[in-house]
């Protein structure tokens, strides 16, 4: 019984590395990093990174950013970069902003960071937000 609940543990680390930032390269070996956004119904957007699950002692350090457009889009090269942060995130820690909205439109969130010498990327969905900050489906 030990034996299967053993294998059963490494099966899913194995998985869940191949979608997550994993690695030697950065002083630990494994880490869940996650990316959202949320309109607060005040004018404005919260914005957060956090690296949810670790093993290891490492910080990984990331740049989150805050994109705009007037129309949709889920390439950031084709829309405004207006906020980001800079922050080295160990287990269970955040990077977090409040962005005030100027104007209704498409949002999106995107976390960057250095994986064994590459850069790796990680991106909410664009969703488009009024300018109270309230989500809405369909503009």
């Amino acid at each position: 019984m030990k034996k299967r609940l053993a294998a059963v543990i490494c099966t899913l680390l194995c998985e869940l590395c191949l979608f997550s930032a994993c690695g030697g390269g950065n002083g630990g070996l494994f880490v869940f990093l996650s990316v959202r956004l949320k309109g607060n119904g005040d004018g404005s957007i919260s914005v957060v990174a956090q690296n949810e699950f670790g093993l290891g002692s490492a910080e990984l350090p990331v740049t989150l950013q805050l994109y705009r457009s007037d129309g949709y889009r889920t390439d950031t090269r084709s829309m405004e970069k207006i906020k980001w942060a800079h922050e080295r995130l160990g287990v269970s820690q955040k990077c977090e902003f409040l962005y005030q909205i100027k104007s209704a439109g498409y949002y999106c969130a995107r976390i960057e960071y250095i994986l064994n010498g590459e850069t790796k990327y990680i991106q909410s969905d664009t969703v488009y937000y009024d300018i109270n900050g309230k989500r809405i489906s369909s503009p």
